[in-house]
């Protein structure tokens, strides 16, 4: 959470004052420059900082059940890894990436919907 709210902070501060100050010159309500321009400025760095995350959720969600968990992923790394059993030990390491690479894909599929 910390990358994405760093990043969400830095979006917002990188805004063009110039075009919050042309759509309160034209009497733009301050819901509509922040819908129609803060929003759609910050959007992109918004979910840069989204996509950095993911890969952060994903090691940590592993070192914590490896960590405190029986079960789950982390548990069967720790309990295959233990017994050397290799193929096990892949087999999860696959299921892992393909764990952040389904975050990476929709988040990809999110920023395309939501800042074209």
């Amino acid at each position: 959470m910390f990358v994405i709210i760093l990043n969400t902070k830095a979006a917002f501060r990188s805004i063009d004052t110039e075009l919050v100050e042309t759509a309160t010159a034209f009497d733009a309500s301050p819901s509509a420059v922040f819908w129609k321009i803060r929003a759609p400025a910050a959007l992109p760095v918004i979910f840069a900082g989204i996509r950095l995350g993911i890969g952060r959720v994903v090691k940590g969600m592993l070192n914590g059940e490896m960590s405190i968990a029986i079960f789950g992923l982390g548990g069967l790394v720790k309990k295959y890894g233990a017994a050397f059993d290799a193929s096990n030990v892949l087999a999860l390491s696959a299921v892992v990436v393909a764990v952040g690479l389904a975050g990476k894909l929709a988040c990809q599929f999110l920023d395309a919907r939501f800042t074209c």
